[in-house]
């Protein structure tokens, strides 16, 4: 359901800017089409996808995937850690020991910190897009918004995180 109503939302956006671009936004408007096209595409290639200059959308598009695949791969050690220390294996708990040291490292919080609270504000973010589809005309503003919001709570881990280890 949601998913028609953006499909239609971004065809009313397209036929919108065909018919209302002035001479002197036509770039921005042809980039706005743009945008809105290739995300109906289905059979896109790797070097136009590539190529493609979508600026804050695309960025929170890429940044969406590498938390959500970062905070996999977090779920993955931790288990895996706490299966190993869990059971009496005569390596396995050496190897918990290491995925543990690396829990413990600040790179890695900062990193895991960083998937976390991208991966929640934007994808609260796209619920509120979802459930308001009237406000996909302001997608860009909200998402300078979901910047402001993730700066200023990952500012504040940054702070804490690094305050815990350099002392403080």
């Amino acid at each position: 359901m949601f998913v028609m109503i953006r499909f239609a939302l971004i065809f009313r956006i397209i036929e919108s800017k065909i018919g209302t671009c002035k001479p002197w936004e036509s770039i921005r408007c042809f980039s706005q089409i743009t945008e809105a096209s290739m995300g109906l595409k289905r059979n896109v290639s790797l070097s136009s996808a590539l190529g493609y200059k979508g600026q804050g959308p695309y960025l929170t598009y890429i940044l969406h995937r590498i938390g959500g695949a970062g905070m996999a791969v977090f779920l993955a050690m931790h288990l895996t850690a706490s299966f190993l220390e869990s059971k009496d294996f005569g390596v396995g708990s050496q190897i918990g020991d290491v995925l543990n040291d690396i829990f413990f490292n600040p790179v890695f919080q900062l990193f895991v910190f960083f998937c976390i609270f991208f991966h929640a504000i934007n994808g609260l973010r796209i619920t509120i897009l979802d459930l308001f589809p009237k406000l996909i005309t302001y997608f860009r503003e909200i998402i300078w918004i979901e910047w402001a919001v993730f700066f200023t709570v990952y500012g504040f881990a940054v702070f804490v995180i690094l305050q815990a280890e350099f002392g403080g």
